[in-house]
C-alpha cells in the first residue's frame, strides 16, 4: 500500500497472489504509477484489475498514466458513479490539477463501457452492478476471493472490497481514520 498520496491523503493498495503471480489494484491516485508498474514487473507480477471504491479525483488521478503503461488493463467500478467521470475535467480545475483537466480516462473510451448502451463490444471494463446476489459480488485473483459489496453514501457507487481470506476490507472513503468522513 502507499497512503497520504496525490495532495488528497488518499491510499492505494495491491493485492498480490504469491502463487499465482497476479494482482489487483485498489484505487489508483497515486502520481508516480511507474513506481506501481516497476514493482509489478519486477515481481513478474500480472495486474488483472483495478478496482475502484469509487470515482472521486483523488482515486483516479493516476489512472490515466498508469494505462498508458499498461494498455489492456481492466477496470473494475460502479457505474452509478458515471456523473464523476463527466465532471473529472471540472474537478480538476477546481482542486488546481490543470495538467489531468484533459487527461483521456479510460472510462470515456468506448472500448472499455462494455454493456452500456452505444459503447463498443469490447469487455475490458468490470462493471460492478449494485445489484447483486451472493453468487456474482465477487471477482477473483489467483485463489484468492474478492467480494465487493455496494456501499453508497459517499459516492453513489461507492463499493469496498473484501478479502475474507485475509481478515481485510478495503473501504475506500467510507470508513476514514484521523480525516473528514
Amino acid at each position: 500500500g502507499r497512503n497520504r498520496i496525490n495532495g488528497f491523503n488518499s491510499n492505494q493498495y495491491l493485492i498480490c497472489c504469491k502463487e499465482t503471480n497476479e494482482a489487483v489494484m485498489i484505487d489508483c491516485g497515486d502520481d508516480w504509477p511507474d513506481d506501481w508498474v516497476t514493482f509489478l514487473h519486477e515481481s513478474k507480477m500480472k495486474l488483472n484489475f483495478i478496482f475502484l471504491t469509487h470515482v472521486h479525483i483523488d482515486n483516479i488521478l493516476g489512472i490515466s498514466p498508469l494505462m498508458g503503461m499498461m494498455p489492456g488493463t481492466k477496470v473494475a467500478w460502479n457505474y452509478s458513479d458515471y456523473e464523476w467521470i463527466e465532471r473529472f475535467p471540472e474537478v480538476c480545475a477546481r482542486y488546481g490539477r490543470p495538467d489531468m483537466e484533459n487527461a483521456q480516462l479510460p472510462f470515456l473510451d468506448g472500448n472499455m463501457l462494455s454493456g452500456i448502451p452505444g459503447a463498443d463490444a469490447k469487455k475490458q471494463n468490470i462493471l460492478l452492478s449494485c445489484l447483486t446476489n451472493k453468487d456474482e459480488s465477487f471477482l477473483q485473483c489467483g485463489k484468492l476471493m474478492l467480494f465487493y459489496i455496494w456501499t453508497p453514501g459517499h459516492s453513489p457507487g461507492h463499493m469496498v472490497l473484501h478479502v475474507p481470506q485475509e481478515k481485510l476490507l478495503f473501504s475506500g472513503d467510507l470508513l476514514l481514520y484521523d480525516s473528514v468522513g
